[in-house]
């Protein structure tokens, strides 16, 4: 499962690359926020400082090389 994680596709927002946004009753889960989360979720409005968790399932190649 991919959330349009190329290069060209990130730099562009060509597609949606802001991973899954959760919300049941008064819980609020980020995950896998891709690198366009936040302009994603600033389009729609959601308020970040009401995130419950965020869940990292997975680590890519670029993100473990730069977060060492």
């Amino acid at each position: 499962m991919g959330t349009a994680g190329a290069r060209f596709m990130v730099a562009k927002q060509l597609a949606a690359s802001g991973g899954l946004y959760l919300e049941d009753g008064d819980t609020r889960i980020s995950l896998d926020p891709g690198p366009g989360a936040i302009v994603q979720y600033a389009k729609r409005k959601v308020d970040l400082t009401k995130l419950d968790a965020i869940v990292i399932s997975h680590r890519h190649l670029i993100t473990a090389a730069t977060s060492t």
